[in-house]
């Protein structure tokens, strides 16, 4: 059976300039980044382990964690386009051919 987690998250910059990522009310979920992306795909981890633990000592989760009963309708992820590596395409100049 899987579990489905909508979560809460508190997102600011630390004074070095790293992205902070946690889950209020659930006490150790915490990660630092240089990027946005990356502490949102680390702060998975955390959470899972943290949850798992706090479960397994017959504790309950914060209201910042709530189990999604079914498919979630939504999500929302903040997404920062300065830290992703794509390029855009430039069309190719048009050459104009000699005639004969």
């Amino acid at each position: 059976m899987t579990h489905m987690y909508e979560i809460d998250l508190r997102i600011s910059r630390t004074e070095d300039e790293l992205w902070r990522v946690e889950v209020p009310g659930l006490q150790g979920c915490r990660v630092d980044a240089k990027t946005l992306a990356q502490a949102l795909a680390e702060i998975q981890d955390v959470v899972v382990m943290v949850a798992d633990l706090h479960l397994e000592e017959g504790g309950t989760l914060p209201s910042s964690v709530r189990l999604v009963e079914g498919s979630p309708a939504k999500a929302s992820l903040p997404v920062l386009i300065e830290e992703h590596p794509f390029r855009r395409v430039q069309p190719k100049a048009k050459t104009v051919g000699r005639g004969k």
